[in-house]
């Protein structure tokens, strides 16, 4: 399973080079070699009009709406803006290459019917944008069409080489916006920080008069504190779990280490529980708000789980 951390990086790096593709373009004007078709048939000028986006794969698809000022999946999870961002990218820059080879063309239609994705893009309730995705990304190659049994092409953003198929393939979960808690951080009211195994190690971080501390202590070294409050509040997920693949990790066989209850001024509790580190140690098993399992990094989260003394306030000789 491709973690989330290396799709985001990729994603990073594939926005990067759709910046500069975009600048490169517009000094030059240059659109590439001619062909006998529209090199631009599947690009849409002004993806920032678009409100809906509906991605149907084989067994399953994803809705992605604009409500209430931010993008939503399924009516349900705040959708990732970065990956929004690459998808318009791309819906504004890929042109075609070249046609698919006519030797490959049957071969290639099938294979489309079984794996390619529906892309439809909406402006209110219209359809001002629909085409079929795949591709091989251990080749780099991606193909569009615009329907079932129509020409294959070879998609391309001019000048540089990119696996653009990869963001129509997210699922659900690589959709979703990764912050393990994800609310307005000047609403904090407190943070409660347990580890079953030795409850001296947890601790209440409070506000009084505008400053947090740490209720346990005479004195709270504040730059610390700070810190913590700050790596807390954008602690991101590698990868959410279905609940097919939470169950291969066999979470039996983990014990709670920690959990850490945030609660805003409106009395809305955000928890994480952390349950275990995985084999190699490069990653932590934690589940958010008693259901949802994810995947988080070894090193973000260990920055979290302090134990009370390390936030006590040394005394300046």
């Amino acid at each position: 399973m491709m973690m989330q951390r290396k799709k985001n990086l990729r994603l990073l790096g594939l926005l990067l080079i759709l910046v500069i593709a975009a600048v490169v373009l517009g000094l030059t004007g240059e659109s590439g070699s001619k062909l006998d078709v529209d090199r631009d048939i599947f690009t849409y000028d002004d993806p920032s009009r678009i409100d809906a986006v509906v991605l149907e794969r084989r067994n399953a698809s994803d809705t992605l709406a604009f409500v209430n000022g931010q993008w939503m999946l399924n009516g349900k999870y705040k959708a990732d803006p970065q990956r929004i961002s690459v998808l318009f990218a791309i819906l504004k820059q890929a042109m075609v290459r070249r046609k698919a080879a006519r030797t490959q063309l049957d071969s290639l239609q099938s294979w489309m019917d079984e794996n390619s994705v529906r892309a439809n893009f909406y402006e209110g309730n219209e359809l001002v944008k629909q085409f079929e995705v795949g591709g091989h990304e251990d080749r780099g190659i991606t193909y569009y069409r615009s329907a079932p049994g129509e020409p294959v092409f070879l998609m391309e953003i001019p000048g540089y080489r990119s696996y653009l198929a990869g963001i129509y393939e997210l699922d659900e979960n690589g959709w979703r916006y990764p912050r393990v808690y994800d609310f307005n951080w000047r609403n904090l009211k407190d943070v409660h920080v347990e580890y079953p195994a030795n409850s001296g190690n947890g601790f209440d971080i409070s506000s009084k008069d505008g400053f947090y501390s740490i209720e346990q202590l005479a004195k709270t070294d504040t730059t610390k504190l700070t810190n913590f409050l700050d790596d807390l509040s954008l602690l991101y997920v590698n990868d959410f779990l279905f609940p097919s693949e939470a169950a291969q990790y066999d979470t039996l066989q983990y014990k709670l280490e920690a959990q850490i209850t945030v609660r805003d001024v409106g009395d809305n509790r955000y928890l994480m529980e952390v349950l275990g580190t995985l084999p190699g140690k490069s990653e932590i098993l934690i589940r958010i708000d008693s259901s949802q399992y994810a995947l988080a990094q070894f090193d973000a989260l260990r920055k979290i789980l302090r134990p009370r003394k390390f936030f006590v306030e040394k005394e300046t000789p």
